[in-house]
């Protein structure tokens, strides 16, 4: 998922090669959806810039890398293979692996990597599946900033990560937004953000853009959008 501001938003499916790609935008807030086109396969990073442009990473015919972008969500999409090497991405038919601008390649959660997020050409973070949060602050070497096991997704904007995590005596998630050395993580996370149905069963995702937040969830859409 990836958002631009409070009434405009984008949602994939990820996928891998094989699969084919749609990418779903809405301009009202969530109420009404569409489907686009972007002319890749099996997406793997699907990110928001700008006031309603996104971009997402995923597979030509051949399974390498495509980028593909589009600049409003009235826009056209377009492709170019070249900008896939310049940005962070699940590996294709490697999800455990994480692919850094320039091709650094990294397996930050050995063989459990649940979800990625990027800022810029150094900065990432990542959820392993067995509930810790690592980021790399710089460099190479990964740093773990977290170790809740409750913690259901991941994702950035251009400043800051945010993680969404199912919390004891919060019906509903708590939203943390935190820096790649972690600050802004909390051992005893509040506020609580009730939401209308359990996110505790089904896949979670966050997004976040200034001060706009999204929350989703399989089981409804959406579950916060403030």
């Amino acid at each position: 998922m990836a958002v631009n501001s409070k009434t405009v938003g984008w949602k994939a499916i990820a996928g891998g090669c094989g699969d084919k790609a749609s990418v779903d935008v809405t301009t009202d807030g969530g109420l009404t959806w569409r489907s686009t086109d972007p002319g890749i396969r099996g997406i793997v990073r699907l990110k928001s810039y700008g006031s309603g442009s996104v971009f997402a990473v995923g597979a030509d015919g051949k399974c390498q890398p495509e980028y593909a972008w589009i600049t409003s969500p009235d826009g056209s999409w377009q492709t170019d293979s070249a900008m896939a090497d310049r940005t962070w991405y699940r590996g294709l038919d490697q999800p455990n692996q994480v692919h850094a601008p320039g091709g650094r390649l990294f397996a930050p959660c050995g063989s459990g990597l649940a979800d990625l997020a990027g800022l810029g050409g150094y900065h990432a973070a990542v959820l392993c599946t067995d509930g810790r949060i690592r980021t790399l602050p710089g460099g190479n070497t990964w740093k773990t900033v977290g170790t809740s096991s409750t913690a259901r997704a991941l994702n950035a904007d251009d400043f800051r990560f945010v993680v969404a995590m199912i919390a004891e005596g919060c019906a509903g998630v708590v939203i943390q937004r935190f820096d790649a050395d972690g600050t802004g993580l909390t051992d005893d996370p509040r506020p609580c953000h009730e939401v209308p149905v359990s996110p505790a069963e089904g896949a979670l995702g966050v997004a976040i853009r200034g001060n706009a937040t999204w929350l989703w969830s399989t089981r409804a859409w959406p579950l916060l959008r403030k």
